[in-house]
């Protein structure tokens, strides 16, 4: 989900944020593309938190998790880059970067990336492995597309 930050919690979060709550670890993890862009990491109560990346960031809108895989993605708008690096901060790599898009929205599918594109009016689904595009949604009549939600039908409760 991505959205403003209230006033009050302007403290903890400096700019526009998207938020990826992780509860069976207790866990969320956000991009802050303040004036000190970030992606940050700590408890579900704002403890242990954990500055992950600082370099090379302007504006980092989306973040997703591969929950097994122990990987935190992000896609961000102004250097046109789709990257990702493990739960402790390290191992960052380049999945993908395409001068003159505008990256907004990031969910994760195993094996697979779906990332929304502004410029294209977009989705795109991205290998993590290859970083090799495998197919784009177009949308008309959208202006932009914005946060992405998967759907899996073994995520849902049988009954």
């Amino acid at each position: 989900m991505v959205h403003r930050v209230k006033e009050d919690a302007r403290p903890f979060f400096q700019g526009y944020v998207s938020i990826y709550l992780f509860f069976i670890n207790s866990l969320m993890f956000w991009t802050d593309w303040g004036a000190a862009p970030k992606i940050e990491k700590s408890t579900l109560n704002g403890t242990q938190r954990v500055t992950m990346v600082t370099s090379n960031l302007q504006w980092p809108n989306g973040i997703a998790l591969d929950r097994q895989g122990r990987l935190v993605f992000w896609v961000d708008a102004g250097t046109d880059r789709v990257e990702s690096i493990d739960y402790h901060g390290n191992n960052r790599k380049l999945l993908y970067q395409q001068n003159g898009f505008h990256f907004f929205g990031v969910t994760f599918l195993s094996p697979y990336l779906f990332v929304s594109e502004w410029a294209n009016t977009g989705v795109f689904k991205l290998n993590t492995s290859s970083g090799e595009i495998k197919g784009w949604v177009y949308f008309s009549g959208i202006d932009k597309v914005m946060g992405l939600v998967p759907y899996d039908s073994s995520w849902q409760l049988s009954g």
